[in-house]
């Protein structure tokens, strides 16, 4: 993920947040990897830090739309989906692979 899609992610709950220096920390610590731009966990660390993520199976139905307060997978993934869907570039302008990259990630 870039920068920007982190500090999406953790705009309800960190309204300050300013990502990038700490992605490059965790980089230099050897946490996180960075490839391109982009910053992302090995598949095992992932894995972990996702199942450490209450689930919303004990938490009651949204109240309304665009409420996602609680720090949950469901909430997060979201987020994550509303945040790639307005990067993408309107289907008018696709001339190239790269130009679905918001689509792919």
């Amino acid at each position: 993920m870039t920068p920007a899609a982190v500090d999406f992610l953790l705009q309800p709950h960190l309204p300050e947040i300013d990502s990038a220096p700490v992605l490059n920390r965790l980089v230099n610590m050897h946490f996180v990897r960075r490839e391109a731009g982009r910053y992302y966990l090995h598949p095992v660390d992932h894995d972990y830090a996702f199942d450490k993520t209450p689930t919303d199976s004990h938490l009651p139905v949204e109240e309304g739309p665009g409420e996602r307060s609680e720090f949950t997978q469901r909430n997060l993934l979201t987020s994550a989906a509303d945040y790639f869907a307005q990067a993408r570039k309107p289907r008018a302008e696709w001339k190239k692979l790269e130009d679905l990259s918001a689509q792919l990630a």
